[in-house]
């Protein structure tokens, strides 16, 4: 998959999340995954 096409089905899965607070975990999920590595966050 291209990451174009990733990126987009990416957003159509995102759409289709009705439930807040999944919605506010994933966002803290890849908000925390972009933080440098030294940042102190441990996946």
């Amino acid at each position: 998959m291209k990451l174009a096409e990733l990126k987009s089905e990416f957003h159509h899965l995102i759409d289709q999340i009705d439930d807040s607070e999944m919605l506010s975990q994933f966002y803290d999920v890849i908000t925390q995954s972009l933080q440098p590595k030294n940042s102190g966050w441990q996946a």
